[in-house]
This record gives C-alpha cells, sequence and structure tokens, in this order.
C-alpha cells in the first residue's frame, strides 16, 4: 500500500505508514450493491421457483416414502396429518437413521422425520432463505405459497439462482 504523504510502499493491510506514521488509506472493498449482494436483496423466495412439495402420511413405512421420493426426484418430503404439515423427511435422515441398520418397510416416517419444520414465506428476501438455510443447516426447506399451497426449495435452487447471471 502507498502512502500519499510520504511515498512509502507498505505492506498489504498496514494501517499505518512505516515510513512517516501517517494513516493510510483502506483497502479497496467489493461494492455492497455488487450483482451478486444485489440479486440476494431483491429477489424473493419465489424467484427460487419452488416445486410443489411432496407429502406422505406419518404412518407410511420409510421404504414408500423413500420410493416416492426417488419417484419424484426430491431430496425432501413433507409429513402431513389431517392436511396439517407436521413433519419433513429428508433423504440425510433415511441415510443416517435407517440405512444400514435398520428396516425401512418397518420402521415408519414418524420415527426418523424432523417435526414442525421451518418454512419461508414466498415474499421473504432470498438472502433471508440463504441465512435461515445456512444457519439451521437446511437442505430443504417448505415454502408457502400466496396461493395456499406448500412448495419446497433445496439449496440447490438457491445456488442456482445466485449463480445465474443474467
Amino acid at each position: 500500500m502507498l502512502c500519499l504523504d510520504c511515498g512509502k510502499d507498505n505492506l498489504p493491510g498496514d494501517d499505518h505508514c512505516a515510513g512517516c506514521g501517517h494513516d493510510l488509506p483502506a483497502p479497496p472493498s467489493r461494492r455492497p450493491d455488487d450483482e451478486l449482494a444485489g440479486r440476494m436483496r431483491k429477489g424473493k423466495v419465489l424467484d427460487l421457483k419452488p416445486r410443489p412439495a411432496v407429502s406422505v402420511a406419518p404412518d407410511a413405512p420409510v421404504a414408500d416414502a423413500v420410493r416416492l421420493m426417488r419417484e419424484e426426484k426430491v431430496g425432501a418430503i413433507l409429513v402431513v396429518k389431517a392436511g396439517k404439515v407436521v413433519g419433513i423427511m429428508t433423504e440425510r435422515d433415511v441415510l443416517y437413521e435407517v440405512a444400514g441398520s435398520r428396516d425401512p418397510q418397518a420402521v415408519n416416517v414418524v420415527d426418523v422425520m424432523h417435526v414442525n419444520p421451518d418454512f419461508l414465506g414466498a415474499d421473504e428476501p432470498i438472502s433471508y432463505a440463504f441465512h435461515h438455510m445456512s444457519v439451521g443447516g437446511y437442505r430443504h426447506m417448505p415454502v408457502e405459497l400466496p396461493d395456499g399451497n406448500v412448495g419446497m426449495v433445496s439449496s440447490r435452487d438457491l445456488l442456482a439462482y445466485l449463480a445465474d447471471s443474467k
């Protein structure tokens, strides 16, 4: 970093000039309004294009839920009882709770699901979704859609949106 007062070339990150002791200018930083930050601030969860959620009953065998997840090509499935979402089961739940140690036909979804999952709102900013999924360790999250239905977004949807540089 070049000192504007005495011309000495200082190490990057130094706060004061090694030659004259004057304050050095702050290093250039990325502008907060660059394209990626703007997309995170201005974009809404609905822009992630949530897919219709796939659901099963809590008493369904895990084997049936996994079969449905494979057919629908989804990594998470909502657990619905009497029209209300009571849980979510993900591919990680199956891997850690069932695979190799329990019979997936003998274990019900209710035994491995996460109860009362968090939801995203369709109008919430992408930055909120990114933060919430990161802090919660979620790869999939249900979304309350404007029409009253429930959709699902994944971390892959979020990354695809952020990578799209239209």
